[in-house]
């Protein structure tokens, strides 16, 4: 049985689809050795044509086409819960992943850790800058990174709040789930986008107050929060 699945959720992302879909045709390992789960999640464009078009090209490959929009993370949700494997990475349709990422990635897969993610590259405005990984949770982002699939389900998965990622994994260190490998490669390109709604400091600073009252600054210190504004 494969260990890995690759989770990719989807809302009118038709310019940008296809060059993740050809990233995990290019991998260095077989697609036969890794299943892939995509969501379309509402797309009014023609993302839900290029996804049923790309699904040939895959040896296990699980699509669940949605009429109606519910948000990434009811979406994620939706497809850990079809994962098979013992880990999940989660994709998303404007990023790419290096084309020895996954054979990176199983490399260091056992039972030893709980969490395996690398270093990666920002891409905004055609500049690429590799980002180095630290210890900090509150620096990592919510794609790239390799989750065990038993321990996700044991926390209830995602939670509706502004940044789910880092509610994620605050919750699964919580838990105890804290053994954690980084690979010392950029195997992530991340595009970063003007209009993202994680991109002004308003929001960024909101995200940041919602996780202090649900969890307390002490808590969040535990994991890496300093108090500063993350993502500029």
């Amino acid at each position: 049985m494969n260990s890995i699945s690759i989770i990719i959720c989807v809302n009118d992302a038709e310019d940008t689809i296809c060059q993740t879909f050809e990233s995990l045709m290019n991998q260095t390992v077989k697609n036969k050795l890794f299943n892939l789960i995509v969501i379309n999640d509402g797309s009014r464009d023609s993302s839900g044509a290029i996804i049923q078009r790309y699904s040939n090209e895959f040896s296990n490959f699980t699509f669940i086409d949605r009429k109606s929009n519910k948000g990434v993370v009811l979406s994620m949700n939706e497809g850990i819960k079809q994962v098979t494997t013992d880990w999940f990475m989660r994709l998303d349709p404007d990023d790419t992943l290096k084309k020895d990422a996954i054979e990176q990635f199983l490399k260091v897969v056992n039972d030893h850790y709980d969490l395996i993610l690398s270093n990666r590259v920002h891409v905004k405005c055609d500049k690429k800058e590799i980002i180095k990984v630290s210890s900090n949770i509150f620096s990592w982002i919510g794609c790239g990174v390799l989750i065990k699939t038993k321990n996700a389900k044991k926390i209830s998965l995602y939670s509706s709040v502004f940044w789910e990622e880092f509610d994620f994994y605050t919750r699964y260190f919580q838990e105890g789930f804290k053994r954690y490998h980084i690979i010392d490669l950029p195997l992530y390109e991340y595009l970063i986008r003007e209009n993202s709604i994680t991109s002004s400091s308003e929001s960024r600073k909101k995200g940041f107050e919602e996780l202090i009252r649900i969890y307390g600054k002490e808590t969040l210190r535990k994991y890496g929060y300093e108090g500063k504004d993350y993502f500029k």
